[in-house]
């Protein structure tokens, strides 16, 4: 590939983002997420295409449906033909929330069978509470099959074990999960043995992403009818950034690629991201206590062309929705709580941005550029964090539009560190990965 431009004379932008890898039962949600989205997509867009297999899920991948509401579905197939009626049944009650929905695999391929139901633990350990989400524990689901025959043949999920009875301590289980960085444990865990028998995760693949530490963790994302079939929209991402902020004691650390967000009442910008940063500001103002938010995004929009080229709209649409939720006019956060603040807000909120500096070459010219920021992360207090695929803004948040994953991380390990001051126990995970970030945004090592 051919670089269009000289780089003798011009940097290369430097790229900055943030990643985790999870061993344990949280890494089962990701999976039937992904199985999910796989199925709906082959359906609507390859259905006859026979290069791409359906996946299919094992029976403790099947998921409860939302505990908001649910729906059940019955599917009844009329013999000498093939018209099927089907019928739904709305239902906001408790009763029908302990009933698993096949929303892994086509919902017409699904009948209800309970005579012969296989009644096997489903690990689903909620960690925390989000807005409308209430926590549950372990719960018995029965697994769902089909009574129609897929007009395409299916492939197993590959990866993962079938037998979950040979787990002598399966009901001590719970959604704990070892990330990184922090300590490696010396005894295999039981997911290290379920595909890969006595192997234990080898040195250099942990050397790959870093020690690990025990964590409990919760998978998060967004989704919708149009990107993954779901009959109803759920936008968790969303609920898990406002009410982080909400129970945030000290600082919010924020690394973003976008910052769109809106104040209560704002009827164009619906994510309610910033409306939970100034309640929790205002908060902290009025108790007089100490309180700080770091924001981190990129100083310009990561798209094509320059803030002042014709072909550059995207760029400047963005910049006009940015700066509207940072710093201009009364949907703005800096201008609501300068109102109120004064220049002291000044000390509760800042914007920051990423630039390098270096050499293009040895002996060459000194050059700087700026960094994108394509990270999506959010540390509270130095004890949770959130780690994900989505950004600040509606696209991301609602559920409605882009479909998004992330994981939200809950230290189990608590070290001495300092807060305001005074004596603080803060996560491992948490502490050490903000740590490692602020070592490569200020050129300083971890200890300084």
């Amino acid at each position: 590939m051919k670089d269009e431009l000289d780089r003798q004379k011009y940097p290369r932008m430097p790229w900055h983002d943030v990643h985790c890898a999870l061993w344990g039962p949280p890494c089962r949600d990701i999976a039937r997420h992904f199985v999910q989205r796989w199925n709906y997509a082959k359906r609507n867009k390859a259905p006859n295409e026979q290069a791409i297999p359906l996946l299919m899920p094992q029976h403790y991948m099947v998921i409860p449906h939302y505990k908001s509401g649910s729906r059940e579905i019955e599917v009844q197939t009329h013999a000498g033909n093939n018209h099927k009626d089907i019928k739904r049944q709305e239902s906001l009650s408790s009763r029908s929330s302990h009933q698993d929905v096949p929303l892994l695999m086509p919902q017409e391929a699904y009948g209800r069978d309970t005579s012969n139901g296989d009644s096997k633990l489903n690990l689903l350990d909620r960690t925390r509470d989000f807005h409308d989400q209430p926590s549950w524990g372990r719960s018995h689901f029965s697994f769902r099959k089909p009574k129609i025959e897929p007009l395409i043949s299916a492939m197993p999920l590959k990866g993962f074990v079938d037998d979950l009875d040979s787990l002598h301590d399966l009901h001590e289980l719970s959604s704990d999960v070892l990330v990184v960085p922090g300590i490696k444990t010396s005894d295999k865990e039981w997911w290290e043995t379920q595909e890969r028998g006595d192997q234990v995760v080898s040195s250099d693949e942990t050397g790959q992403v870093g020690p690990r530490i025990s964590c409990h963790c919760q998978v998060i994302r967004s989704v919708s009818q149009w990107s993954s079939g779901t009959s109803q929209i759920e936008e968790s991402i969303h609920n898990a950034y406002c009410s982080l902020i909400e129970k945030a004691e000290h600082f919010i650390y924020i690394e973003n690629q976008f910052f769109i967000s809106g104040l209560s009442g704002d009827e164009i910008i619906r994510n309610r991201v910033l409306e939970a940063l100034y309640r929790r500001i205002m908060r902290a103002f009025n108790e007089k206590k100490c309180f700080r938010v770091v924001i981190v995004i990129p100083l310009l929009p990561g798209f094509q062309g320059g803030v002042d080229d014709s072909g550059a709209a995207a760029v400047r649409s963005i910049m006009h929705w940015q700066y509207r939720t940072i710093c201009r006019g009364q949907n703005s956060i800096l201008h609501n709580l300068y109102d109120v603040l004064g220049p002291k807000m000044h000390d509760y909120i800042s914007f920051y941005g990423l630039r390098a500096y270096g050499r293009l070459f040895e002996g060459g010219p000194v050059a700087t550029s700026p960094v994108y920021v394509h990270s999506k992360i959010m540390i509270i207090d130095d004890c949770m964090s959130l780690i994900g695929s989505a950004n600040i803004n509606d696209r991301s948040l609602l559920g409605s539009r882009d479909s998004e994953i992330g994981v939200l991380i809950e230290d189990k390990e608590l070290i001495d560190s300092h807060m305001g001051g005074k004596p603080w126990k803060a996560g491992k995970f948490a502490l050490s990965l903000r740590l490692s970030l602020w070592s490569e945004h200020l050129g300083l090592s971890a200890a300084e």
